[in-house]
C-alpha cells in the first residue's frame, strides 16, 4: 500500500529491549488530523530488543489487514508495516536489522520509500513522547509559522543512575533570531532531540554539508545550528518527551574515558562550526570554557597527559602553568586534583588563561 504520509519518525534503536516499548508508547498515543509513519529501526540488538518489538506489534498492530500489511525479506533486513488498530493515522514500519549496520555500512537508505514526507521527527528508541498532541502542536506550528524550518519544546531530563529527572526550558532571555546559532554552540539552549520536529528538505539540505558531519561522533548540533543559521527556529514552552540519560554509550557520565571522548568531540564540533561560520570571540571562549575545562579535568583523571597537553595546546595556546601542572602530575602520578575545574575558572578570570 503507498500511502502519503505527513509525518515521518525517526526511530534507530540498539540494545533498548527496557525502553522501546516507552518510545513505541508514545508513538502510538499521538492524536493527529494527518497521517504519520514511524521508521522503527533495530540495528541487531542482542538484549531481546526485537522480540519486545515484535510483540508489540503483534499486540496493537493489525496484521491480518492485506491491503495494508507488508512483509518483506532482504539480505540486510525484515520488514513489518502496519497500522495501528484503533489510532488509524499511525502507521510502523518496522527494520529488524540482521547483522549491525553501525559496524558494516550498508546500502541505505532502505527506508526511502518513506523519506519523502513534509516533516521529519526523531526520537531514538530508550527516549519517548509523553504528550499525546505533540506532532499536531508541532505542525499547527508550522502553520502559522511559515518561516520557521525546526520547531522544538521544552524536555524532562531522566536520569537512569540517581532516578531523579528535572524539566528543561530554554531561558525567556534567549532570541530565537539571527543570535540563536551561536547560542547553541555557547550551551545556551540545550535542545533536546526528541523534542523536535524539521521541515524535511531543510534536513536534506543540512545533511548535503558534509564537512559538517564527517569526522564527528555526534549530528545533532550541526543539524540545529545549520537549522538556526538557515531558517529561522520555533520553541513551544511545554514538556512533550522525556529524554533519558544512560549509563552506556559515548555520553555515560560516570564512565571518566567515555565522557572524555564524548567531550572532546563536543569541543572539536563547535570549534569548527564556530571557526567556520564565524562566530564571534566571546562564543568561542565560551565554547572553550564549556568543553576545554572539563575535557583537559577528565583527562587528568584517566591519566592521560599526552591529550591533556593537547588541549593546553588548542584551548589554551600552551599555557606554560598549565605545561608546568602537567609535567608535575605526569612525574608524580596525580590522578586528581582537588577542584581543577575551579583553580582553570580563576586563571582564566585573572587573565592567566587566555582562550580568545
Amino acid at each position: 500500500m503507498k500511502k502519503d504520509f505527513f509525518v515521518r519518525v525517526s526511530c534507530m534503536t540498539y540494545n533498548h529491549a527496557p525502553f522501546i516499548v516507552d518510545a513505541m508508547n508514545g508513538f502510538t498515543i499521538q492524536d493527529t488530523n494527518f497521517p504519520f509513519v514511524c521508521t522503527i529501526v533495530d540495528d541487531a540488538s542482542t538484549d531481546g530488543e526485537q522480540d519486545v518489538i515484535k510483540k508489540y506489534l503483534e499486540d496493537h498492530f493489525d496484521l491480518q489487514d492485506k491491503t495494508i500489511v507488508r512483509n518483506e525479506e532482504t539480505d540486510d533486513y525484515i520488514l513489518t508495516f502496519a497500522r495501528h488498530k484503533t489510532n488509524h493515522n499511525c502507521y510502523f514500519a518496522v527494520f529488524f536489522l540482521k547483522y549491525n549496520h553501525y559496524r558494516k555500512k550498508p546500502k541505505k537508505p532502505y527506508y526511502k520509500e518513506w523519506a519523502d514526507t513534509k516533516y521529519l521527527a526523531i526520537c531514538e528508541g530508550d527516549d519517548y513522547w509523553v504528550d499525546s498532541l505533540k506532532l499536531q502542536k508541532q505542525v499547527n506550528y508550522f502553520r502559522n509559522n511559515p518561516e520557521c524550518g525546526l520547531v522544538y519544546t521544552a524536555y524532562r531530563l531522566q536520569n537512569e543512575v540517581t532516578d531523579m529527572s528535572h524539566d528543561v526550558f530554554t531561558s525567556s532571555s534567549v532570541k530565537h533570531d539571527e543570535t540563536f546559532k551561536w547560542r547553541i554552540l555557547e550551551q545556551k539552549v540545550m535542545i533536546g532531540t526528541c523534542t523536535t520536529l524539521i521541515e524535511n528538505k531543510l534536513n536534506s539540505q543540512i545533511t548535503d554539508i558534509k564537512d559538517d558531519f564527517k569526522g564527528f561522533l555526534m549530528g545533532d548540533t550541526q543539524t540545529w545550528f545549520n537549522a538556526a543559521r538557515l531558517s529561522k527556529i520555533g520553541y513551544i514552552p511545554e514538556v512533550t518527551g522525556v529524554y533519558r540519560k544512560q549509563t552506556t554509550g559515548e555520553t555515560a557520565y560516570f564512565d571518566s574515558k567515555r565522557r572524555a571522548v564524548f567531550i572532546r568531540g563536543c569541543l572539536d564540533l563547535d570549534l569548527h562550526l564556530a571557526y567556520k561560520y564565524g562566530a564571534p570571540k566571546v562564543t568561542i571562549c565560551q565554547i572553550k570554557k564549556c568543553f576545554g575545562f572539563p575535557c583537559f579535568n577528565l583527562y587528568f583523571r584517566t591519566n592521560d597527559y599526552k591529550r591533556a597537553q593537547e588541549v593546553n595546546c588548542e584551548v589554551f595556546h600552551s599555557n606554560s602553568i598549565i605545561s608546568i601542572i602537567i609535567y608535575i602530575a605526569k612525574i608524580m602520578r596525580i590522578k586528581h586534583i582537588y577542584g581543577l575545574g575551579t583553580i582553570l575558572n580563576v586563571f582564566y578570570k585573572l587573565g592567566i588563561i587566555d582562550l580568545k
